[in-house]
């Protein structure tokens, strides 16, 4: 084969070795990146679920402390309103509300214990009395007095204290709930931090995958786009390379003079005849050395 073609034919060859090379690291590049792409595509989709399951069983614990509350709620309730009453009425016995307030004694004479206790005492009396055949006489009307005024002082201590007792219930229910509210309260306010927390995790997550996503999808364009180049630069390279080993053959050939015969053909006695300095002239200029031909 003539030094001419060898010359050409190899940086040709040599240009297309390179593209291959360069297309194929490009393509083994670009689809890793498209790997990496498709697990983390995966594992933003994975990752949706967890959180909406993770917002359902935040909203179902809300669900069930709001219930527990309204339990208690409802079970502290009547004490409360007992409670409630039996202020009422302990503030009316006592001639509450205002200075001029007088006291009502109308809920104890009326309170069923009293009318009782009242009923039977007075059926005894008039019983005693018609025993001894006086019937309501001055003296029995006069018993009658003694028993109800003996009767209104014992009953009415006892009357107080039930209020009192009542008042006192009322009074623990109203801290029991108390307690249940503020115990609803704290529930709500880490259900909603454990919320808040799921929310900000859920966007972060989101956005390091968007991230990830952009950036591995701009990999595989650089990749892409570097296994262009690079087969351009082999492609490009080869031709220049054989467009100078042309040039040096077709100045060889124009100087038979200085090397010889005009005709290269790559042995000694071709190229052995011209002189150094017209060469290493030439091979300067053209990024060649002696060894290239």
């Amino acid at each position: 084969m003539s030094f001419i073609a060898t010359a050409i034919g190899g940086s040709v060859v040599s240009g297309v070795l390179g593209y291959e090379g360069a297309k194929n690291a490009a393509d083994t590049q670009a689809q890793s990146a498209a790997n990496a792409l498709a697990f983390q595509k995966q594992v933003y989709a994975d990752n949706q679920p967890r959180f909406a399951t993770a917002n359902t069983a935040f909203n179902n614990a809300q669900g069930v402390a709001t219930n527990a509350y309204n339990t208690s709620a409802a079970a502290f309730q009547p004490w409360i309103t007992s409670g409630q009453n039996a202020n009422y009425t302990l503030s009316q016995l006592l001639g509450g509300g205002s200075s001029n307030s007088q006291p009502d004694y109308s809920s104890f004479f009326n309170s069923p214990d009293y009318q009782f206790a009242q009923s039977q005492g007075q059926r005894g009396v008039i019983n005693a009395a018609n025993a001894q055949g006086i019937g309501l006489s001055g003296g029995t009307l006069k018993d009658l007095a003694t028993f109800n005024s003996g009767l209104a002082s014992q009953q009415y201590g006892n009357y107080f204290n039930r209020l009192m007792s009542l008042s006192q219930m009322g009074q623990n229910a109203a801290t029991g709930l108390a307690g249940a509210g503020s115990n609803y309260a704290n529930t709500s306010s880490n259900i909603a931090g454990g919320i808040g927390n799921l929310a900000t995790g859920a966007a972060n997550s989101n956005n390091a995958a968007g991230t990830a996503i952009g950036n591995t999808t701009q990999a595989i364009g650089q990749a892409q786009a570097s296994g262009i180049v690079g087969g351009t630069n082999a492609i490009t390279g080869g031709i220049n390379s054989g467009i100078s080993n042309s040039l040096l053959a077709n100045y060889l050939g124009n100087n038979g003079s200085a090397y010889g015969t005009g005709n290269v053909t790559g042995n000694s006695s071709a190229v052995g005849a011209g002189t150094d300095a017209q060469y290493n002239n030439w091979a300067l200029q053209n990024g060649l050395t002696k060894a290239d031909i």
